[in-house]
C-alpha cells in the first residue's frame, strides 16, 4: 500500500467511512454503476428512484466518461446530479 493511500486512511478515516457508504463494501467498479446510483438514490430519494431517473443519472457519467473523465469522475458527477435536481416528491 503507497505510503500516500496510508496516510489518508490513517488521517481521515471518516473519508473512507463516507465512500463506503456510498459505494459499500466492495471497491468500485464501472459496471456496478447503475446498482451504486440505485442505492445512494433510494436513500437520497427516500424512495427507489424510477429506470427514467436512473437513465438521466446513467447519461451524465457516460457523458462525462466520454469526455474522458475517469468512471469515478462520472460517478461522482451523477451523484452531484441527484442532490442537485432532485425529482419533485
Amino acid at each position: 500500500e503507497p505510503l500516500a493511500v496510508h496516510l489518508l486512511v490513517r488521517d481521515c478515516p471518516q473519508l473512507i467511512r463516507s465512500q463506503r457508504a456510498v459505494l459499500g463494501e466492495k471497491p468500485f467498479a464501472p459496471e456496478n454503476l447503475r446498482e451504486v446510483l440505485r442505492t445512494f438514490t433510494g436513500r437520497a430519494y427516500r424512495r427507489p428512484a424510477t429506470s427514467e431517473e436512473l437513465d438521466r443519472l446513467m447519461a451524465v457519467a457516460a457523458k462525462r466518461m466520454h469526455d474522458g473523465r475517469s468512471p469515478r469522475d462520472g460517478l461522482k458527477d451523477a451523484l452531484k446530479a441527484a442532490l442537485s435536481s432532485p425529482p419533485p416528491s
